[in-house]
């Protein structure tokens, strides 16, 4: 069972004690935090959260670009044992009328360039009550809630607020499905789940406080998240871009002497396509995750001079099965990793022989390493955990070398 010292914004706040002045935060505009100064930022935005009534079991919209505040905001909001819901910045419309209702958020945070997307859906939104703008707005008074700007918030708060120390079976968040089969839904994270998938996305061993994971992708998603509490947990840096820029990348990695990365979807292929140069394999990078790999893993390890792990993974599981630092045969996803369950199964959950396509279903040997559930959505919850296992309706084979 993962030991609360672990659970990130406990982490977090013991690393500011031990090493205040060490910077872990930085963005690729300059800008940066150190642990303390991290620390003395959550607890700010905590106390204003409370005086707003965010309290155990609360939800709180957030709506931002990768920023500094796309990570104070969840920490904060998880030390009053409220739970953090982080929207994709591209929803729009119906969509995001729904993850709002959905999420039975009073309270907002958002980016100001989102502000006129809440206008709009206004008359739809049933439990808002107040959002917070980050960034240059100017209120007009038509809007159907609240406004008000960061700062005015911020001066809210009440002073010696005694903040939690979440627990593994807590809440981290709620992060949304992307919504390719109906309404999104909103999968519940709880933390024990969130560490698994940091300390299974790629092998943390060997990685310490003079390394730095580079982050353009969002906290919205996994794949930011996991990246941030994998930097808390090794004590390196955490390198924060708005979003990926394939003509920055290795500017970054070389500005910010970067030794792990995740590149997940189409941006490994946009990173190969570059001109190729006497100086790919000239940088700091060393531990790429790859999710899927390209066809050809050697040749882009042989090209750019860096190692390649993978996994399978999904926003409801937290990396069951992982390469490490051997892919194993092309198009493989690694292993088996401890504390989990896989097996490959027909239409009535029976397992088929190895070899034989079927769906992929998890388990997890400790409590908490899975989704605690669809928010609000109990049908949906006992459909993908039809007889105790998780079903991800992805297509798998295992092969005889498992």
């Amino acid at each position: 069972m993962l030991d609360e010292k672990y659970v990130l914004p406990n982490l977090l706040a013991d690393r500011a004690r031990a090493t205040p002045d060490r910077v872990f935060i930085q963005s690729v505009d300059g800008s940066s935090l150190t642990f303390s100064e991290l620390d003395t930022l959550v607890v700010n935005w905590a106390e204003s959260f409370s005086s707003n009534r965010i309290d155990l079991g609360d939800t709180v919209v957030v709506m931002l670009d990768n920023m500094f505040e796309s990570a104070i905001t969840w920490l904060s909001v998880s030390r009053l044992g409220g739970i953090e819901v982080q929207v994709n910045t591209a929803y729009i419309g119906s969509i995001l009328t729904h993850v709002i209702n959905d999420s039975r958020a009073s309270l907002a945070v958002i980016g100001s360039r989102f502000v006129d997307r809440f206008l709009d859906i206004g008359d739809d939104l049933e439990s808002l009550e107040k959002i917070v703008v980050i960034g240059e707005y100017e209120p007009d008074g038509t809007a159907q809630v609240e406004i008000v700007d960061v700062v005015s918030f911020l001066n809210e708060g009440n002073d010696a607020l005694d903040l939690d120390r979440p627990l593994a079976h807590d809440i981290s968040c709620i992060l949304y499905t992307s919504g390719t089969t109906g309404p999104s839904k909103g999968v519940v994270i709880p933390w024990a789940h969130a560490h698994a998938s940091a300390t299974g996305c790629i092998p943390l061993d060997g990685l310490g406080e003079e390394d730095a994971w580079y982050s353009p992708f969002p906290m919205f998603h996994m794949s930011g998240k996991l990246a941030f509490y994998a930097s808390a947990i090794f004590g390196g840096r955490f390198v924060l871009r708005e979003s990926f820029k394939t003509e920055a990348f290795w500017e970054d990695i070389r500005n910010f002497d970067c030794s792990c990365t995740l590149l997940i979807g189409s941006t490994p292929a946009f990173i190969w396509n570059l001109e190729p140069t006497s100086t790919d394999a000239d940088h700091p990078l060393r531990n790429v995750l790859m999710a899927p790999t390209p066809d050809d893993s050697q040749a882009f390890m042989d090209r750019f001079g860096f190692r390649i792990a993978t996994v399978f993974n999904m926003t409801e599981i937290s990396c069951p099965v992982m390469s490490g630092w051997d892919l194993g045969p092309k198009g493989s996803a690694g292993r088996l990793r401890d504390g989990y369950q896989v097996r490959i199964v027909d239409e009535n959950d029976h397992e088929v022989p190895k070899g034989t396509l079927g769906e992929i279903i998890v388990r997890s040997d400790q409590p908490w390493l899975l989704n605690a559930g669809y928010w609000r959505n109990p049908d949906a919850t006992a459909k993908a955990w039809r007889n105790g296992w998780f079903h991800t309706a992805d297509v798998g084979l295992e092969d005889d070398d498992g």
